[in-house]
């Protein structure tokens, strides 16, 4: 059965319950930026990096001076390395569920732990976090559905957790045909 309205509805509803997922998802960029530009994630991720540059800067620079001998007696070179304190380490766990492999990840465990008892759910066969090269890595939450049909339900685009953008699992592979779940109708 093609993904319907109500299927559809169930699976928004499942993710935007889950604490996690709704505080990972959800982003002031969603109110900033249309949900149509599909850009919020990607601008999202842009400043987590911008915020936190001169940071890994600062440590380079510092690291470099210290491995030529200018703060000798205050480092010693061969056991300390200056760590910036930074905003989204690239060490921090927590960073990780806010792009959209970490997003992906967590909405479809989220989905696949609800597809036993919950009813609205009953024509999914399956739910995974799956990925697409092109230019730019990405990743979505992969929804086969029982008569094989399969969809990618994308909430990085958006970081609206009430509305993320569906796609036909082709068109998701070629950055085309998403429609938001506000408009969404169900495909046929």
């Amino acid at each position: 059965m093609a993904l319907t309205i109500k299927t559809a509805g169930a699976i928004v509803s499942v993710v935007k319950n889950d604490p996690n997922c709704k505080k990972n998802i959800d982003s002031i960029l969603a109110y900033i930026l249309p949900d149509s530009a599909g850009a919020a994630g990607g601008v999202r991720n842009f400043l987590m990096v911008l915020v936190d540059t001169p940071n890994y800067a600062a440590e380079k620079l510092v690291n470099k001076a210290r491995d030529a001998g200018s703060f000798v007696g205050l480092m010693d070179p061969a056991k300390e390395r200056y760590i910036a304190p930074k905003i989204f380490s690239n060490q921090d766990p927590d960073v990780d569920k806010l792009i959209c492999t970490g997003i992906a990840e967590a909405t479809a465990a989220v989905i696949k732990t609800a597809l036993p008892t919950n009813k609205g759910l009953a024509d999914i066969e399956s739910a995974q976090a799956i990925s697409r090269e092109t230019g730019i890595a990405h990743a979505g939450t992969h929804i086969t559905m029982k008569d094989g049909t399969d969809y990618v339900f994308d909430w990085h685009t958006t970081l609206a957790v009430e509305n993320p953008t569906i796609y036909l699992t082709k068109n998701w592979h070629q950055c085309t045909g998403g429609t938001l779940f506000e408009r969404f109708g169900g495909f046929t």
